[in-house]
């Protein structure tokens, strides 16, 4: 994932985070707005395409929670047996559809993008630690 830090975001920022997106191998990308993994508050502004492949995992130590600013995604929640036990559509801000998710630690999880392009911002626990996320393999 391309990964840039800012401490403000303007429209400009956006649209070239939607393009370096749209190039990336992994079609996504992200602001940082945080100083570094070390930080106590993690806030990230993340561009990703619907070609973006999410793995199911979960994080031991943090919550999660996102706000989508455009486009639809789907979070699906996990059983430890890799069944969907829930699932919770965003669309951008409007009156009829939820925008933002919070997720406990330890949820099994990943994040389907079911427009054509999305932009969220997911604000977590730092610091980050690689040894506190675990991926499901699924047989």
């Amino acid at each position: 994932m391309t990964d840039m830090r800012s401490s403000e975001i303007d429209f400009d920022q956006v649209r070239r985070l939607q393009k370096s997106a749209q190039v990336s191998k992994k079609q996504r990308a992200r602001i940082s707005l945080h100083k570094n993994d070390e930080s106590e508050v993690h806030v990230m502004l993340i561009s990703l395409f619907r070609n973006s492949h999410i793995p199911i995992h979960k994080h031991a130590d943090r919550e999660e929670f996102y706000v989508l600013l455009e486009g639809r995604v789907r979070i699906n929640l996990f059983s430890d047996r890799g069944e969907i036990i829930k699932f919770v559509e965003l669309e951008r801000p409007s009156d009829v559809k939820a925008f933002t998710f919070y997720m406990e630690k330890g949820d099994w999880h990943n994040l389907e993008v079911l427009s054509e392009h999305c932009l969220l911002l997911e604000v977590t626990q730092g610091p980050f630690n690689p040894l506190f996320t675990s991926t499901m393999t699924i047989s």
